[in-house]
């Protein structure tokens, strides 16, 4: 559980989170998970109500009611007792209205950090042919689909250069960077890379995961072959192929590896389609998600 109170963060577990908050100046307070109801209740001693905002799912309709007794609750992308509950609701995953008051939803509430949204007003150069590929499967890779795609493109022709990016949560680095000497093609590993904007706006096509660099990706005109690493992600990648900002490999499990380099090797040559898809992401995602829900927090202030 993450979430955002105040100047700080409240986190209970996820050391990932605790690992990035450490290299950087924000305050948090570490709550017990099997108590975090009544130690969120101990924080905030404001005359008026606090502002809680809470990026949790699925939690029950009490657990939100005890926190509306006391704070001001914003809840991002719950679909339960947050969407139910809470005084404001965020959902920027969700293309369904909800029978409530105070319920925004939608790509265009998504929060893009501004690094990467700045790129949606930017001229996008599409080449006749790609030159720079990137390859980003998601910032933790349990399972293992770097390697599954190193072998996917085994024997590839491609002269181009290829971005691999290996997120700060991919175990053994060392053996995918190995592993990736032997295919013929000119590589660079990237790791624990930051500027991510950078990336998306000069690469010329993505092979991606299907989770939030979608919207990245999109907001910055990057054309994506999208890979579902989860279940719960092959909704979102066919919405946004249906909005015309991807192509949807499909689920990893079930990859046809002729599939995918018939795929690959036609998009890297298809200036018509990359193009299109540029447009399409861009209107889809057009990077003003922050500004669209801080005017909506702002009336509580």
């Amino acid at each position: 559980m993450d979430q955002f109170f105040g100047v700080g963060s409240i986190i209970s577990g996820y050391q990932e989170t605790k690992d990035i908050l450490k290299r950087t100046t924000y305050k948090y307070v570490e709550i017990d998970k099997d108590n975090e109801i009544n130690e969120i209740l101990e924080i905030g001693q404001s005359a008026k109500k606090d502002i809680l905002i809470i990026d949790m799912c699925d939690k029950g309709d009490n657990f939100i009611k005890k926190l509306t007794g006391k704070f001001t609750v914003v809840s991002f992308d719950d679909t339960e007792g947050g969407a139910r509950g809470s005084d404001l609701v965020i959902n920027s995953l969700s293309d369904k209205p909800l029978k409530r008051d105070k319920y925004f939803f939608g790509t265009e509430y998504f929060i893009i950090r501004p690094e990467i949204s700045e790129y949606n007003s930017r001229g996008k150069n599409i080449l006749s042919h790609v030159k720079n590929l990137l390859i980003c499967l998601g910032g933790s890779d349990p399972c293992s689909v770097n390697l599954m795609m190193i072998d996917w493109l085994e024997g590839l022709d491609f002269s181009g250069k290829i971005e691999w990016v290996l997120g700060p949560s991919v175990n053994d680095k060392d053996v995918i960077i190995e592993r990736l000497k032997n295919l013929k093609l000119d590589i660079i590993p990237l790791i624990d890379y930051k500027d991510m904007g950078r990336l998306y706006f000069h690469a010329d096509l993505c092979i991606s995961a299907a989770g939030f660099s979608l919207y990245e990706m999109a907001c910055a005109g990057l054309p994506a072959l999208t890979i579902c690493l989860y279940p719960h992600q092959i909704p979102t990648a066919k919405k946004f192929e249906e909005a015309g900002a991807t192509h949807n490999l499909g689920y990893y499990k079930e990859i046809d590896v002729s599939d995918l380099k018939t795929t690959l090797v036609s998009f890297l040559g298809d200036k018509s389609q990359r193009n299109y898809m540029s447009r399409h992401g861009k209107n889809f995602v057009d990077g003003l998600g922050t500004e669209r829900v801080m005017a909506q927090i702002n009336k509580y202030l």
